[in-house]
């Protein structure tokens, strides 16, 4: 599927609302010497990028920095979005839309920002998660607690106080490895490891 150069690992699966599947992956580059994310599509007979140079290069990431921990969910519309963590000193967790023609952050990003964490933590193993309404939520883990946020539109804002600060949704000092899913009516449920 990748012919690619150095090892391809931990990959993510979702399917669009036409049956379309797609599949993000971690890449290690041998001749570049980084992690990048990579995303293909089927489309009925070859598994084809997802827009220019998704699954070449630096992918969908940022060619400075390492990128781990792929997460794909595929909105009511056929939008998908990946989210993953990596960047600068602490891991971040970064989301990207595809918008028909190119990838596009959704919030803030940047190899060296904070991303939607947010946080001076190390924050890792994002899950995605895309309601009825089309509106994306993500889930991980920091500090050993489980965050979530969801994006307004223009930001990526709390479910409520604390869901993505001090003890977050878990508050046990020992939460990790996220998965988050929501319901037909769009109630959010997370579950995790204690």
């Amino acid at each position: 599927m990748c012919n690619c150069p150095g090892d391809s690992y931990r990959p993510a699966i979702a399917f669009a609302p036409d049956g379309a599947a797609y599949i993000a992956w971690q890449n290690r580059d041998s001749t570049r010497g980084d992690d990048d994310i990579y995303v293909r599509r089927w489309n009925g007979s070859a598994w084809v990028e997802v827009g220019a140079g998704s699954a070449t290069g630096s992918g969908i990431t940022f060619s400075a920095v390492d990128s781990y921990n792929p997460a794909i969910a595929i909105s009511p519309t056929g939008v998908p979005y990946v989210a993953w963590n990596g960047g600068g000193h602490y891991s971040e967790v970064y989301v990207r839309r595809f918008n028909g023609s190119m990838w596009e952050n959704v919030g803030p990003l940047g190899p060296w920002g904070y991303g939607i964490s947010q946080n001076d933590g190390y924050s890792e193993y994002p899950a995605i998660a895309i309601g009825a309404d089309g509106i994306p939520y993500v889930a991980w883990h920091d500090y050993s607690e489980i965050y979530v946020r969801r994006w307004n539109g223009s930001t990526w804002e709390e479910l409520g106080p604390g869901s993505a600060t001090g003890g977050g949704i878990s508050n046990s000092g020992s939460a990790s490895d996220p998965t988050i899913a929501i319901a037909p009516g769009g109630m959010v449920y997370i579950a995790w490891t204690d």
